[in-house]
This record gives C-alpha cells, sequence and structure tokens, in this order.
C-alpha cells in the first residue's frame, strides 16, 4: 500500500498555483454546456469552497459571445464537454484540465469534462478536475479523488484527503 499523497502540479520544478487576486477564480461555461455538467461544477465549486472556508471558485455563467474564447482570460476557466471517443485511454478518458501558467503561476485553465455520465460518476469527476485546476497533482492513493484510477473505485469511496485540503489551504487559505 503506498503512502503517497498528492502535491502540487509542477513545471520546471515548481509548484503551480493561482494568484491570490485572481481569487475566486471566474468560470465561462460553453453557451451549449449540458445542465448537468453545470449543476455539477456548481455543486463542486460550493463544496471545495466550504472545504477550506475560502472562495476559489466561482460558480459561473454561460459565455454568451458566440463559442468559447480562443483565449481564456486571465483568472477564469473555460468549462466544456466532450463526447466519448471509442478505446479512449488515459487522463482524457474522462475529463482533462489545462493551464496556461507564468512564472509558476496559474492565468488561467480550460476544463473538458466527458458528456453523457450518471451524476453521482460527474461529481467525482468534476471534484477531481477542479483539485487539478487549483493545481494538485495525482496521488497514488486509491481512495484519493486526486487518484489516477478514479475511474475505477465508486464514487462513494473516494473524497478530497485531509492531505489534498491540508495543500490547499497552505496556498489559498
Amino acid at each position: 500500500m503506498s503512502t503517497y499523497d498528492a502535491s502540487l502540479m509542477e513545471i520546471a520544478g515548481y509548484p503551480i498555483s493561482w494568484l491570490k487576486e485572481d481569487l475566486p477564480v471566474g468560470v465561462f461555461f460553453d453557451p451549449d454546456l449540458e445542465s448537468d455538467i453545470i449543476a455539477a461544477h456548481r455543486i463542486v465549486a460550493v463544496e471545495l469552497n466550504h472545504l477550506i472556508d475560502h472562495e476559489l471558485i466561482g460558480l459561473g455563467s454561460r459565455w454568451m459571445i458566440g463559442s468559447l474564447p480562443q483565449i481564456t482570460p486571465r483568472g477564469y476557466i473555460t468549462l466544456s464537454s466532450f463526447d466519448p471517443l471509442p478505446n479512449t485511454i488515459g487522463d482524457s478518458l474522462y475529463g482533462h484540465v489545462g493551464h496556461t501558467v507564468s512564472e509558476g503561476r496559474i492565468l488561467s485553465a480550460n476544463v473538458k469534462i466527458r458528456r453523457g455520465m450518471d451524476t453521482d460518476f460527474l461529481l467525482t469527476i468534476m471534484r477531481h478536475e477542479m483539485g487539478h485546476v487549483l493545481g494538485l497533482a495525482h496521488d497514488e492513493k486509491r481512495v484519493s479523488i486526486m487518484s489516477r484510477t478514479i475511474g475505477i473505485m465508486p464514487p462513494k469511496d473516494v473524497h478530497f484527503t485531509n492531505h489534498d485540503i491540508a495543500l490547499l489551504l497552505k496556498i489559498y487559505g
């Protein structure tokens, strides 16, 4: 049994995080984003903000000008969805996060969530991806929401660990 706990994502050996002046991180939903994904994001944003008693992620609003911007504005994430591809393996099976980073600071992020998941599993994936949005790396503990293998665990069995919460408090609290 591994004792590894999630750490912060690193680029060039330096941990990445949002600038405190960019908090709470704003969220633009794709104009065509499914209502279940919007609801899952809002539930997870409230949970994360409550876990560390600090507003980290906003509840979001639809981007109303055509499609999402090519370049996500500083201090924001864009949230969109994708259809599952046959025989897809790896991190992008259920969701994906891409960051724009400068000098170790997250400037913006793009999040893509797979369509068509049941509610409990969608919430699990959203929690995992929002952990990445905030800079948490993967964890080898299977019960951690940041585990690479969350897709094989029942959703009720995975959660943010005390270590995950302590990391978020250290950075953003």
